[in-house]
C-alpha cells in the first residue's frame, strides 16, 4: 500500500536537492499533500528538515512500492521544466535503497519519458545522461 507521507517525503528531498525551490515544484507538492490529506505544516517541516539535511529519508517496502516513488520523484525534479543532477541522484538513490538493478531503473526511466506529454529539453538531456550513466555503470 501506497504511504503519502513516504512519497513526499521523497519528492520534498528531491524539491530540496538543487537548493533552489519553484513555484511548479511547491504546487506540485501542495496538491499531492491536499489530495492526500497531508497537513501543510507537516510539509513545512518536512522541506525545514531537507534543507538542514536532517530528514531521515523512507525506505520502500518494495521494488513496486519504489517504482512508485520513482515516478512521483520525477514528476517533481521536472515539475520546474528542468530535472537537475542533484534530483536525479535522489531517484538513483531511491533505486539504489530497494537494489533495483540498472536495468530495471532505466525501464522505468523510460517508461516516464513516455508519459511526459511536453518535457523541456533540459529535462530530456537530463535523463538521457541518468540512463546513459547508468548504462556506463552496468556490467557486461
Amino acid at each position: 500500500m501506497e504511504n503519502a507521507h513516504d512519497i513526499i517525503a521523497w519528492m520534498v528531498i528531491t524539491m530540496m536537492a538543487d537548493g533552489q525551490v519553484e513555484a511548479g515544484e511547491k504546487e506540485l507538492i501542495r496538491k499531492y499533500a491536499q489530495l492526500h490529506k497531508i497537513s501543510p505544516a507537516y510539509v513545512n517541516n518536512l522541506a525545514d528538515a531537507a534543507g538542514s539535511r536532517t530528514l531521515a529519508a523512507p525506505i520502500p517496502q518494495s521494488q513496486e512500492e519504489a517504482k512508485s516513488w520513482i515516478r512521483e520523484m520525477l514528476g517533481m525534479a521536472m515539475a520546474d521544466g528542468e530535472a537537475t543532477r542533484r534530483e536525479l541522484v535522489a531517484v538513483k538513490n531511491l533505486a539504489v535503497s530497494v537494489e533495483m538493478d540498472n536495468e530495471q531503473l532505466k525501464a522505468l526511466i523510460a517508461e516516464i519519458r513516455e508519459n511526459i506529454t511536453t518535457p523541456g529539453k533540459k529535462s530530456c538531456d537530463n535523463l538521457d545522461d541518468l540512463t546513459r550513466q547508468i548504462r556506463e555503470r552496468s556490467p557486461g
